[in-house]
C-alpha cells in the first residue's frame, strides 16, 4: 500500500544520502533500489553507476551484480572480460556461489579470457556446487557426463546429478533416470527419478511415463 511505498521512498532517500558520502553498502543498496524501482523511479543506467562505485570499494555483492550487468548488457555494453575481473573477488575472497558459478561457466567456455581455463572452471564450479547451488551442480554434472572440457566420468556425473536432483532440478532428475536405467538392479531408483522429473513438468520424462 501507500505506507509501504512511503517507507521504500524513505529508505531510498536514506541510501542516497549515505551513498553520496561514499558508504559502499549504501551505494550498493541504492543501486538495488534503482534497478528494481523500489522507492525511486527505475533507472538501470544509474543503478550500474552506483554498483560501480561500490564495486570500486570492493563491495562483493556489488561486484557480483555489476558482473551480471556486463554479462547481460543491462545498462552497459556486454563485456565478458570485465565480467571475469569483477567476479574474481567475490568468487575467491567471498566464496559467493553465484559468482563462482558465473565465473566457472565463463572460464569453461573461454569467454572473457584468452583461452579456456578448465582447471579454474572446475575449481569454481565445484566450490559453488559444494555450497549447494543446484544450477552449478547440474552444469558440472553435464560437463562430466559429456566430457565437456573435463575428462568424462559417469561416477562424478552421477554424484552431482544426484545432488541437483534432490535439489529439484528436473533436467538432472531426467539425466539421472537415464543413467540409472542402464545399471543393474537400479530399476526402482530410475523409476523414482523419472516420476520426479515428470511431476516437475519435464516434457521427455512425461512422454516416457505416459508411454510405459
Amino acid at each position: 500500500g501507500e505506507g509501504c511505498e512511503r517507507d521504500a521512498a524513505k529508505g531510498a532517500a536514506y541510501f542516497r544520502m549515505a551513498a553520496d558520502q561514499g558508504v559502499a553498502e549504501a551505494q550498493f543498496n541504492l543501486g538495488l533500489c534503482l534497478e528494481k524501482g523500489e522507492g525511486v523511479e527505475r533507472n538501470t543506467d544509474e543503478a550500474v553507476e552506483w554498483y560501480g562505485r561500490a564495486a570500486r570499494q570492493d563491495h562483493l555483492q556489488a561486484r557480483l551484480l555489476l558482473g551480471y550487468c556486463y554479462l547481460s548488457g543491462k545498462g552497459v555494453e556486454v563485456d565478458h572480460s570485465v565480467a571475469v575481473e569483477l567476479l574474481r573477488m567475490p568468487a575467491n575472497k567471498g566464496s559467493v556461489p553465484e559468482a563462482q558459478y558465473a565465473l566457472g561457466h565463463l572460464l569453461m567456455n573461454g569467454q572473457g579470457v584468452d583461452h579456456p581455463d578448465i582447471a579454474g572452471a572446475e575449481k569454481y564450479l565445484t566450490a559453488a556446487a559444494l555450497q549447494g547451488m543446484v544450477s552449478a551442480q547440474h552444469y558440472l554434472a553435464m560437463c562430466y557426463l559429456e566430457g565437456f572440457g573435463v575428462e568424462r566420468s559417469e561416477a562424478k556425473a552421477a554424484k552431482w546429478l544426484q545432488e541437483a536432483s534432490v535439489g529439484g532440478n528436473v533436467d538432472s532428475q531426467w539425466q539421472l533416470h537415464k543413467l540409472l536405467e542402464r545399471g543393474k538392479g537400479m530399476e526402482k531408483e530410475a523409476e523414482r527419478w523419472l516420476n520426479a522429473a515428470a511431476d516437475g513438468g519435464h516434457e521427455e520424462a512425461s512422454k516416457k511415463r505416459q508411454a510405459s
